[in-house]
């Protein structure tokens, strides 16, 4: 159980277990509450489904829930890391890989910026004491690309990045 501070009450509450993808796309936020939903393979995608954090088995977080509570307008995003083991899940690491394949990519980047980018974006991931340093770095540039490199990069690493590195880049 958890406390957490709802509309100014606080409530015990826990986490429900949700069915994620291998590329980060969920079948369920809340597996207790709508087995139905369940499936063994992502209809976006068609990679394997999974329920627990194939490095520690520990479930994988899903919406929160409250009794007696309706919270309206819970959206939810798969995590990018395990809570209790810290390992970051398939999809955030698949992201990661491909946002650093795609850096290689980039004409517009000398050899220099392209190693730096590649660092940034290891340090957006991560919600720590290099994240603002890495969202200025990554924002900056994230400008000397063309436009299409730049709408790319950002549609790979939107759902990985930390949200103090989100609000950086992304205004």
């Amino acid at each position: 159980m958890v406390q957490q501070s709802i509309s100014g009450v606080d409530a015990m509450g826990y986490y429900l277990t949700a069915q994620v993808c291998g590329n980060g796309h969920h079948t369920t936020s809340s597996v207790e509450h709508s087995p139905n939903l369940m499936a063994n393979f992502c209809d976006k995608c068609g990679s394997e489904t999974m329920t627990k954090c194939p490095s520690c088995s520990t479930k994988i977080r899903g919406k929160y829930y409250v009794d007696d509570f309706a919270i309206i307008g819970q959206n939810y995003t798969a995590p990018s890391f395990c809570h209790a083991c810290g390992k970051a899940f398939p999809w955030t690491t698949t992201k990661i890989e491909a946002a650093k394949e795609m850096v290689e990519e980039i004409d517009e980047l000398s050899p220099d910026e392209r190693e730096k980018l590649k660092g940034a974006i290891d340090d957006i991931v991560i919600e720590g004491a290099r994240t603002e340093l890495g969202a200025n770095r990554f924002k900056k540039l994230l400008t000397k690309m063309g436009s299409a490199s730049a709408s790319a990069m950002r549609d790979i690493v939107v759902d990985v990045i930390s949200e103090t590195a989100k609000k950086i880049i992304f205004p």
